[in-house]
């Protein structure tokens, strides 16, 4: 019941901002983002999947997802045991989510099974802006907006080892959508087109980096 009442706190990281101060921009809308009116900016947006993705990416999210209890159906059970899925945002650690969780569980005990510490490289860098340069040279002279992924990728082992990583999201507009459903599926896929693109993308910003 603790968990399901859970209410995480809301943080709003620069870039997270942004991105969120942009698209009240677009939708004509006069909001100036804060915590206190961050929800209700979401709830009105139309995309519920990017609402959700916002959502995940402006406060720590618990996910219960396997419990296990009892041996049989006529006798109460002495125990049980949740595998909860916690997603932090950068700046929250280890710490911060015994802090949280144990102000909701009372004295239950808690074991780490797996831990990944956040990472995060920041949109204000030379490194964010040949990219996003770069990018505007493919799709022209409008918002890119910054963003952070709110689940785990292999950049966390560059930037551990102290470089910049980012993130690209270039699809072409025609994009079939059962692809954008296909994500983690038996059958991901991504069409030729957008493959292309992303393929010449990613051929000039090497050689832009390298001064070629």
């Amino acid at each position: 019941k603790g968990l399901a009442e859970y209410k995480p706190e809301i943080i709003l990281i620069p870039e997270v901002k942004q991105l969120l101060q942009s698209i009240v921009r677009l939708e004509g809308w006069s909001d100036r983002i804060g915590k206190s009116n961050i929800d209700r900016i979401i709830e009105k947006l139309e995309d519920k999947v990017f609402a959700a993705y916002l959502s995940a990416t402006t406060r720590m999210t618990v996910s219960p997802n396997v419990v296990r209890g009892g041996v049989k159906t006529n006798i109460v059970p002495d125990s049980c045991e949740a595998e909860v899925d916690i997603r932090v945002l950068p700046g929250q650690d280890q710490k911060y989510i015994f802090n949280q969780l144990g102000r909701i569980i009372g004295d239950a005990e808690i074991e780490v099974l797996q831990y990944h510490a956040p990472t995060f490289s920041t949109s204000d860098s030379e490194y964010y802006r040949l990219t996003t340069d770069t990018m505007k040279e493919f799709i022209g002279d409008v918002p890119i907006l910054p963003s952070i992924s709110s689940g785990a990728t292999d950049s966390r082992f560059l930037r551990e080892a102290g470089m910049p990583c980012y993130g690209i999201s270039m699809m072409t507009l025609n994009l079939d959508q059962a692809m954008k459903q296909s994500v983690h599926g038996k059958n991901e896929k991504i069409d030729i087109e957008s493959l292309r693109l992303k393929s010449d993308f990613l051929i000039k910003l090497a050689r832009k980096y390298l001064g070629s």
